[in-house]
């Protein structure tokens, strides 16, 4: 499962062409470290049954004006680190991952310092190692 967290700080390239702020303008206002302040994984067959990865871990990113992305989700001592590119439309980011398969979330700002992120992923909520339609939910705030 890959998240942008998901979403952290020095960039490797994903061997695309780098998005940067002339060319698309509206990756400026998510440049910087972002710091996931809510992180919440529900189930799309039972709604009710709701996993925070925030509960046990951290998660932050770094987007550089390249286009750039750094991010990192931890749980206990294991950290994950994952790099790659971003492209932005209004309302719509996708993440490059450069080992992984694109990731796309919607996208609304509360503030200049507070960004919602939301859409489909996959969990393995019952861990039976085959995982299962869910929804992500995430808040990020600007450090």
């Amino acid at each position: 499962m890959s998240i942008m967290l998901a979403i952290a700080t020095g960039a490797c390239g994903s061997g695309e062409t780098p998005v940067d702020v002339s060319t698309n303008p509206l990756l400026e206002p998510f440049i910087g470290t972002w710091d996931a302040t809510v992180l919440t994984i529900r189930s799309v067959a039972d709604t009710s049954i709701v996993v925070d990865l925030l509960e046990n871990g951290v998660s932050y990113i770094t987007i550089f004006d390249s286009g750039n992305y750094q991010s990192t989700i931890a749980f206990g001592s294991a950290p994950f680190t994952e790099f790659g590119s971003l492209d932005i439309a209004a309302g719509v980011l996708t993440l490059r991952p450069t080992n992984g398969d694109p990731i796309t979330r919607e996208y609304e700002f509360a503030s200049a310092n507070i960004v919602r992120l939301d859409g489909p992923t996959d969990w393995d909520f019952n861990l039976d190692e085959v995982d299962d339609p869910a929804l992500l939910f995430m808040e990020m705030e600007r450090r």
